[in-house]
């Protein structure tokens, strides 16, 4: 990161001398100087069309060299460089290839993002704050999926592909499909990821937006190797209250409506129909006829492991009958993961039209105690992704 982004050659650690912790100094500073590196680099300029950044940061180290030039001069400092960054007074733990002395602090490198607003973070480009894209990098037409290597490996099935690689690990590939244009976004594990992956795709897209999940799961009724296409889903939630309060009679599982429990079901979010459709087509046309596309209700659970029946000996999870409670009160739920609830429910909540989809590999059968092998599970995230590619290609928006 430092390289690529910064320019920076990390040290050896053999070549590291011993440094102060952070925020020791081994020269102490004016409050002058304190004040001056402390003040935020924006001050209300939300709204402001005219306010550049770059000129912004070149007054304040006009500034500051200026500042430290008097501070040398007076006898007032014997070290005009220990305010640098590493935040002690030896030698950054960071070096440039080619080490030089200067006197005069420069502005952070042109990369190094300021975000403007703490609603909804974006820098001066309009890039948002985790996935890292602005207007332009992400396409209307997305497959989301979890897996960077899967990501990787659809990315592949497209041209003129282009991607950007966010601080976070979050990786947005774009390019054409059929010629078609649309993007790959890799959005890690959970509600909240998927959460904060579709809404800064949106705040970053204008118009309609097709989204389709690629993602694994863990089957009920389905086996591992199965496809599961969702027909809606519902969220399973640890109902910390219950567990604070000691309840030893508490049921493991609810409903809506059926009161205090362990783990607590929402109510229903469908996918969108026709989208829904087309996926479950395109699926089974892709796969080898031993590779069922089973379609039907998915449970999405904010954890891997407590709300989704995993037990583990060193938490209080109570959570053993979780699995079998869960089958025989929906017996038409088919896939157990963390994030298509979400998916689902943010499209419902869009003020602009956004028609989601979710298909998911079973890789662990949940009541048989199986996990899939790993040559399949690879052949099938190809083929399965390239159907979603063509799903998410060739949807027919509603005019």
């Amino acid at each position: 990161y430092q390289r690529r982004v910064h320019g920076i050659q990390p040290k050896m650690a053999a070549d590291r001398p011993r440094r102060a912790t952070r925020g020791q100094r081994t020269t102490p500073s004016t409050a002058e100087d304190e004040a001056f590196w402390n003040q935020p680099f924006f001050q209300e300029v939300e709204g402001d069309a005219g306010f550049d950044i770059d000129a912004a940061l070149a007054q304040k180290a006009a500034a500051k060299a200026a500042q430290l030039a008097e501070e040398v001069a007076g006898g007032k400092r014997s070290r005009p460089d220990d305010d640098d960054d590493d935040g002690g007074g030896g030698e950054s733990s960071c070096t440039t290839a080619t080490t030089t002395t200067t006197t005069t602090p420069q502005p952070p490198p042109a990369k190094h993002a300021r975000y403007i607003g703490a609603n909804f973070p974006l820098d001066h480009d309009g890039r948002t704050y985790h996935v890292g894209t602005k207007p332009g990098d992400v396409n209307n037409r997305i497959v989301i999926v979890g897996d960077i290597t899967r990501a990787r490996r659809l990315g592949e099935r497209l041209t003129d592909a282009r991607s950007v690689l966010s601080a976070r690990g979050l990786l947005t590939i774009s390019g054409l499909f059929m010629e078609i244009p649309v993007s790959i976004v890799c959005c890690l594990m959970g509600g909240p990821m998927m959460d904060m992956t579709i809404r800064e795709c949106r705040a970053v897209v204008e118009g309609p937006m097709v989204i389709c999940r690629w993602g694994t799961c863990g089957g009920l009724s389905a086996s591992v190797g199965d496809v599961c296409v969702a027909t809606d889903a519902r969220q399973i939630a640890r109902q910390v209250d219950t567990f604070r309060a000691g309840a030893g009679t508490v049921p493991v599982l609810a409903l809506p409506g059926e009161g205090t429990a362990h783990y607590c079901i929402s109510q229903p979010v469908a996918a969108c129909a026709p989208l829904h459709d087309l996926l479950v087509h395109n699926m089974r046309e892709a796969l080898p006829p031993q590779q069922k596309v089973v379609v039907g209700e998915n449970i999405t659970a904010d954890s891997f492991y407590s709300s989704q029946g995993r037990t583990d000996p060193n938490f209080n999870d109570a959570n053993d009958a979780l699995i079998p409670t869960l089958i025989a009160k929906l017996p038409h739920v088919q896939s157990l993961e963390m994030e298509t609830f979400n998916l689902f429910d943010l499209a419902l909540s869009s003020s602009k039209p956004v028609y989601a989809g979710a298909a998911a590999l079973v890789i662990a059968q949940r009541t048989r105690n199986e996990f899939i092998d790993p040559e399949l599970k690879e052949a099938t995230e190809i083929l399965g992704g390239t159907a979603i590619l063509r799903t998410v290609a060739t949807f027919e928006i509603p005019a």
